[in-house]
């Protein structure tokens, strides 16, 4: 296996490239892996297990970082309620000498002021959208134009990302000609699932700013939508609810779709030892992938 790392695809953004052993003599498909963090975090570093394991599967890995919504704001938030939430474990004489009045009081005032600096940060436009779909459409473009510089002859190119990887990596599919299919693990698909919560609300808000409904993919499905395989964890954030929603509007579409969950995983552990405990993950993607056409 070769590695090639922070191969510049446009003016702001480097991917790595794992290229499988006697790629040169094989046509291959490429997969193009869009790392999670809620729009607003992760990199290229958090894929690298995953890019190893499916590379020695003979599949040529493209890992591209993308832009995400600057909010240090929003960070200060979590960070905030999560100290509030846990100080009378932290400290347990806390809750003896401040009565839970004053304490209501207190959090009341430090989540209006959370939520004034978040209304301010929306204001100074530091969303990633639509950028971050921008940028998987250079990458996409980078692959078609450059790849078989570094000797990978493309059988196909598939679209693959976790969380909000896989949101971006299904609406960059439906968007592009060129997509032989998509696979989604735990995605948020639907923005009528993510405002029934008031905290993905607020994190959507962030991100999208507005016109949010158009930035998920259930908005971009038409018939010649490439197939689709959504996989989630059995404790997976209500994003189950995404995909039951998704794979009925594609369904609907004509649209080849797969969903399958997975038993005693989460949102974070779905995505890992996958040369281990979650090889079954690893197989079902396998054949997925090996099922679809060449472009």
């Amino acid at each position: 296996m070769k590695i090639y790392r922070n191969i510049r695809y446009n003016k702001s953004h480097v991917l790595d490239l794992y290229i499988p052993q006697h790629s040169q003599t094989n046509v291959t498909s490429v997969i193009m892996y869009l790392h999670g963090g809620a729009w607003i975090s992760a990199n290229t570093a958090n894929a690298e297990e995953i890019a190893v394991v499916l590379a020695s599967k003979g599949f040529c890995m493209v890992v591209p970082n993308y832009t995400t919504t600057r909010t240090s704001v929003f960070q200060f938030v979590l960070s905030g309620c999560f100290l509030i939430a846990i100080l009378p474990l932290i400290i347990p004489t806390y809750t003896e000498h401040v009565s839970l009045s004053k304490m209501t009081v207190l959090c009341t005032l430090f989540l209006v002021v959370c939520f004034t600096f978040c209304y301010y940060s929306q204001q100074r436009n530091d969303s990633s959208h639509p950028q971050h779909f921008d940028d998987i459409q250079d990458a996409m473009t980078w692959v078609q134009d450059n790849l078989l510089l570094y000797g990978v002859s493309i059988r196909n190119i598939v679209f693959m990302g976790h969380s909000a990887g896989a949101h971006i990596a299904c609406v960059t599919s439906h968007m592009l000609p060129n997509v032989a299919g998509v696979v989604g693990i735990s995605g948020p698909y639907s923005a009528t699932k993510m405002t029934d919560n008031p905290f993905c609300m607020l994190l959507v808000k962030t991100v999208f700013v507005s016109d949010f409904e158009k930035a998920f993919p259930i908005y971009h499905v038409h018939t010649d939508s490439p197939p689709h395989l959504l996989l989630n964890a059995s404790s997976d954030f209500g994003l189950s609810n995404h995909t039951k929603e998704y794979l009925y509007t594609l369904k609907k579409k004509n649209v080849r779709a797969y969903a399958h969950t997975f038993p005693n995983t989460n949102h974070f552990s779905i995505r890992r030892n996958w040369d281990s405990r979650n090889r079954t993950v690893v197989k079902e993607i396998e054949c997925f992938i090996r099922s679809l056409p060449s472009s």
